[in-house]
């Protein structure tokens, strides 16, 4: 079972099992149209998107960003997380 069926409201197992089979028959076409070096390139991503979410993750960013949705510099949000510039940019 995938893991992200957590993250969604069903409970009902016929609609999470459609679910599935839904999200099964999308990447089966993917994998039918994607050339192979997208296939890869996808994967390559896939990794560097998960890394980053995590150090963003284990760094705090989320409480240094103004929840209003002002805008923050990035300096300024370098010296809430103590982290460089060069690390969160």
């Amino acid at each position: 079972m995938n893991l992200l069926i957590y993250l969604l409201p069903l409970t009902n197992e016929a609609a999470i099992e459609a679910r599935e089979q839904i999200m099964r028959a999308c990447q089966r076409i993917i994998s039918l149209v994607a050339a192979p070096m997208e296939t890869v390139m996808g994967m390559t991503l896939w990794f560097h998107e998960t890394t980053t979410i995590k150090l963003a993750y284990e760094m705090k960013l989320e409480h240094s960003v103004p929840l209003n949705g002002s805008p923050i510099t990035l300096a300024e949000l370098a010296a809430k997380t103590e982290a460089s510039e060069d690390t969160i940019s």
